[in-house]
């Protein structure tokens, strides 16, 4: 969110979705770390996994004065929400 390159380990939701350098082994650490200080995460596939899995979805970054929002950022946060409504109507 903040435009700092993640190195993940394990299997986090967002991993292999091009916005984290996804360690497979430590063996890969050195070459990742070089790699991150150019790395720039893919912004579409960023929002759309936030909003996706977080439930509540989170405005985060509909607040963050960083981040340059599109109506596609803001139909996907309304859209969440819509289906976060709709889930806990069911119970």
């Amino acid at each position: 969110m903040c435009k700092k390159p993640v190195i993940t380990f394990g299997k986090p939701f967002y991993g292999d979705k091009g916005i984290t350098l996804d360690c497979k082994n430590l063996y890969e650490l050195p070459e990742l770390i070089n790699k991150a200080k150019e790395f720039e995460p893919d912004r579409g596939n960023l929002i759309l996994v936030w909003y996706q899995n977080t439930y509540p979805p989170d405005a985060y970054v509909l607040y963050s004065p960083s981040v340059e929002l599109k109506k596609e950022d803001i139909e996907l946060f309304c859209n969440s929400v819509i289906k976060y409504i709709k889930l806990k109507t069911r119970d």
